[in-house]
């Protein structure tokens, strides 16, 4: 379960704070596989009503493993080096990666995603309206451990097909839509890790 409030103006009013939480239950088959049962509320999501997902685990090897259904999610390690990853969310969330990894400590990578984000505007005139951001980008980037627990992610690449709209849902995208043109970005990020 999880509390917060992504709002313009921060737990600005009670409107303003969103509650989501997520039911799993995994269910064991044969010695690798397993059924993979969800029920997800994420008032901010793109389908901001409870939904219910069903998978099926698959790894018929060390170096591939695979969820059928939803969330659609597949991974594969053809080497120690090498890992390839692809996975997809209802409506339009999509994530692929390759990654190398040079040693325990570093790793580079390019990837494709296609995200969104949403949030209350404090001064909105119907509750559940919210400002929707969708875009798409190629990146490539470098990952790795500086010192013991400092972790840093550098990466740049190209960010296309951006947009932002005020609504309910995707259906109003073209409801006070601000288009933002494509363009290169630079990235560098930091975090304490154990």
């Amino acid at each position: 379960m999880n509390i917060g409030s992504s709002s313009d103006q921060p737990f600005g009013a009670a409107r303003d704070i969103n509650f989501g939480a997520v039911a799993f239950l995994r269910i064991p088959h044969r010695e690798r596989n397993a059924w993979n049962l969800v029920l997800a509320y994420a008032p901010l999501s793109q389908i901001a009503f409870p939904i219910p997902m069903a998978s099926y685990h698959w790894q018929p090897s060390d170096a591939f493993s695979m969820n059928i259904g939803l969330p659609l999610q597949m991974t594969y390690r053809p080497t120690d080096q090498w890992t390839f990853a692809l996975s997809y969310m209802l409506l339009t969330t999509v994530h692929a990666q390759a990654t190398y990894q040079f040693n325990e400590q570093w790793r580079t990578y390019g990837t494709f995603d296609w995200q969104n984000q949403s949030w209350f505007l404090d001064d909105r005139p119907d509750a559940q309206e919210r400002l929707f951001s969708y875009d798409k980008r190629f990146s490539v980037g470098l990952q790795g451990t500086v010192m013991k627990h400092l972790a840093v992610d550098l990466s740049t690449g190209y960010l296309f097909d951006r947009f932002y709209f005020t609504g309910k849902n995707y259906g109003d995208k073209n409801h006070d839509r601000i288009d933002i043109g494509a363009g290169l970005f630079i990235s560098a990020q930091a975090g304490l890790v154990w």
